[in-house]
Formats: structure tokens, C-alpha cells, sequence
């Protein structure tokens, strides 16, 4: 919704985590690969060094030797590949059922012999995700990020990784940790949610819909909530999709309704957005009656009327343009009532509007239109000048001369030059005709 010139359009505000997930920790049943046999090796040694060579095992047990991750003696190299060709492995088992995982195969030279030292994922996951649960998210972070250089495709550092990067509110790096895990286990999901749904919000308030959109989505897939719908109605907004942002808000207000650590702040920021996704769409009326449940909820927030007055306020601009100006003052009234705050300025441009009508002026509204405005400020300078002039305009100069001076001392106390100016000439025209 476009801000207008007269009233801040509100910012949709997102709803608070209510408690931040633990971090997850190791997975369990998890048993990394292990050498079963050493292999064999005819090229000779050159040295003492410790090589480091990667291999794919596959749930089968068979394998791939990828490449050489670390080496300190490079002469090693080619024994080292030998032997972890020529070795076999036992499978990795997730859940007790084997799995594909990686195994970093350690061999340590000491010039004439060879010894192998086990180095398997699991361990560098069960470390990492030991600093995850420490506190310590920057470091396993570093390293996690690290080993995925060595190790891509790895799920479970995929994981540890989005983990850490949530709990970092990196949120932009959480989403594509986790994306690139693949199935997102049950005990990672409240974070991954959280993840997707705070993304979305930052795509949002980028103006990128459709890439918003598709992470709230996902959001209310792994973890559907007061929070993942919230973002999700958002994130439809944003994508200009009113009737999918209708559906969320009215999911998240449901779910919040019967959720114990929702307060009434946040309810009322749902009924806010759920007024803008009504307003989107035209349904004033339903606009009106989610502003009026968020002002129970929450009497010192004013957010759900400035939702619906902005609507009213941007017809009003866009009829005005038109040269509309009976209907842009019926909506400038709208705004009025919709926004008490503002409704001495919005009744004055009703007043305005019934006042530029062509060919004639609807004095009798023009003058309604600013007593409305008087009601609530008597020396409103912009009122009293539109009051004046509708009673100019039936004829009525010494009662318009009467408003028109209380314009006049009102325009000047503020040190409104222009409006004073403007009303100093009609003072002026007026002033040989008083009845």
C-alpha cells in the first residue's frame, strides 16, 4: 500500500518468535564409515608426511575415492591413493539402516611403513555440533563451512551448518545450508522454519515476492505456526496475492487464538495485516472489522486503522487526479472516520473537494464536511478557511468573513504564509459585500 502525504502507511509488522528452538544437536543412531581392510600399495614412499584422501561409501559398500583433501608430504600422494583404492569399508548407518556418507581416510607414512588413523565425518559433526550447543555458533560455523568445502552433498553438515546460521540470524546462509540438505529431519524443523519464514520477511520488505513467497511456503511446511502463517500472509502481500494473504492471516489469527504465549499484542498485529490483506482486495467492510478487533486487543495501537484509512486515502488521491472530487470526498469522509487522529486534516480535504466541483460547488457539503473538522478543532486554520468559503459561496459574506478572519489569525500563529495569503485575498473580495 502506498503511503500517502498526509499519514504514514503502516509497516506490516512481523510477529516475534515466541522461543527460540534449541540447537540441535547430533544426530542420533548416527555410526560414521569405517575401514574394514587396509589396501595395498606399489609405489614407494617418499617420506614421513600424513595424507588425507576422501572416499564416497556408498550404503552397498562400495565406494568412490574422490580426492586428496590434506597432504603434508605430496610424495605420499600416490601410495596413499593406492591404498585407499585397494581398501574396503563398512557403510555408514543413520537410523540403523546403512547410508551414503563420506570417510576421510588418514594415512600416516613414517618413511618405510604406513598406518592408517580412523577420520570419519562423524566425528567433525558430533565436534561441530558440540559448539552449536556450547554457544559457540561463529566457530562451528568457520569449520562446518570448511568441511563442506571438502565434503559437498554431506546432509548432516548441511544441517549443523543451517543451524549455526540461524542462530546467527543469518538467515539468507540458514536457507541455503538447509536447502542443500535436502529432507529436513523432524528435530531441525522448528528452526528451518524459522529460518524460511524470517527470510521470507526480508524478501519481503525487498519487494521480492515471488522468492518470498516460495520461502514462507516452506516455512508452513516444516513448522506451521503463528509466525510461519504470519510470514506467509506477508510474504503473499508482497507477491500482491490478497486472497492468499486473507487465507494465512486468518490461519495465523486461528492458531494464535488457542496458543497460550500469543499476547494480545501480536493478535492485534494479525487482525493489522489481515485489514491490509482486506483492504488489498476491496472488502472495506471486513477491512473495518479486523482494525476494530485489533483496537480491542491492543487500544494503544493505532496500526489497523492507518491500515484501512491508507486505503481510503489512496482512492481519494487517485480519484482527486481523476478530477473526481465528489467521490474523492466521500473517501476523504471514509478516511476521516476510519482515523480519528487525522480526521480534523482528512474532513478538510472532503471540504476541498465538495468545494472544487464543477461546474457548481456543493457548498452545503464543503460546509458540513468543515464543521466536522471545527467539532473537533474549533481553530483549525484549513477548516475555517473551507468553512468560509462554502458560506461565501451561498452568499453569505459577513458569516464567511467571520471564519475567514479566525482562518486568517490561525494560519498566522502557525506561520502558514500561503494559506494565510491565500485567505487574506478572499478576506478581501469579501470585504465590500458584508450582509
Amino acid at each position: 500500500m502506498k503511503p500517502s502525504s498526509f499519514i504514514a502507511a503502516f509497516t506490516i509488522a512481523a510477529i516475534a518468535v515466541f522461543a527460540a528452538p534449541r540447537a540441535a544437536r547430533a544426530q542420533v543412531g548416527y555410526v560414521a564409515p569405517k575401514l574394514l581392510k587396509q589396501g595395498t600399495y606399489t609405489s614407494p614412499i617418499a617420506g614421513p608426511g600424513t595424507v588425507i584422501v576422501k572416499v564416497l561409501v556408498n550404503a552397498n559398500g562400495s565406494f568412490k575415492v574422490q580426492d586428496i583433501i590434506k597432504s603434508t608430504n605430496h610424495g605420499d600422494d600416490a601410495p596413499a591413493l593406492e591404498i585407499a583404492r585397494t581398501s574396503k569399508y563398512k557403510p555408514a548407518l543413520r537410523g540403523g539402516k546403512p547410508a551414503l556418507a563420506f570417510y576421510d581416510f588418514s594415512l600416516k607414512f613414517t618413511g618405510k611403513s604406513v598406518s592408517s588413523e580412523e577420520s570419519g565425518s562423524g566425528g567433525d559433526i558430533t565436534r561441530y555440533n558440540a559448539m552449536i550447543n556450547a554457544g559457540n555458533y561463529a566457530g562451528a560455523k568457520s569449520g562446518l563451512s570448511d568441511y563442506l568445502s571438502a565434503h559437498p552433498g554431506d546432509q548432516q553438515a548441511s544441517l549443523a551448518l543451517g543451524a549455526a546460521d540461524a542462530l546467527l540470524k543469518d538467515y539468507a546462509g540458514a536457507v541455503k545450508a538447509f536447502d542443500a540438505a535436502g529432507t529436513i529431519p523432524q528435530k531441525y524443523s522448528a528452526l528451518a522454519g524459522l529460518s524460511y519464514a524470517q527470510y521470507a520477511m526480508e524478501q519481503s520488505n525487498a519487494k521480492n515476492g515471488t522468492e518470498a513467497l516460495a520461502s514462507a511456503r516452506k516455512a508452513v511446511q516444516l513448522s506451521p505456526n503463528v509466525a510461519t502463517y504470519n510470514a506467509l500472509g506477508l510474504s503473499a502481500l508482497a507477491a500482491n496475492d490478497g486472497a492468499s494473504a486473507i487465507d494465512a492471516f486468518q490461519r495465523a489469527a486461528s492458531l494464535a487464538a488457542n496458543d497460550p504465549k500469543a499476547t494480545n499484542k501480536m493478535k492485534a498485529t494479525i487482525q493489522a495485516n489481515l485489514a491490509s490483506a482486506y483492504s488489498e482486495t476491496g472488502a472495506m467492510d471486513k477491512a473495518k472489522a479486523a482494525a476494530a478487533e485489533a483496537q480491542r486487543l491492543d487500544p494503544n495501537s493505532s496500526a489497523a486503522q492507518t491500515v484501512v484509512a491508507n486505503s481510503y486515502v489512496q482512492k481519494a488521491q487517485d480519484l482527486e487526479k481523476d478530477g473526481k472530487f465528489a467521490d474523492a470526498a466521500a473517501q476523504w469522509e471514509q478516511a476521516a472516520g476510519a482515523y480519528p487522529s487525522q480526521a480534523v486534516t482528512f474532513y478538510g480535504r472532503a471540504a476541498s473537494n465538495y468545494l472544487n466541483l464543477k461546474p457548481n460547488p456543493d457548498a452545503a457539503k464543503a460546509k458540513a464536511a468543515a464543521d466536522k473538522a471545527l467539532a473537533i478543532a474549533p481553530n483549525d486554520a484549513a477548516a475555517n478557511f473551507y468553512a468560509g468559503i462554502a458560506l461565501a459561496d451561498q452568499g453569505k459574506s459577513k458569516d464567511a468573513l467571520t471564519y475567514l478572519n479566525k482562518a486568517d489569525a490561525a494560519a498566522k500563529a502557525a506561520n502558514n504564509t500561503t494559506l494565510a495569503d491565500a485567505i487574506e485575498k478572499n478576506i478581501k473580495q469579501l470585504s465590500g459585500s458584508k450582509q
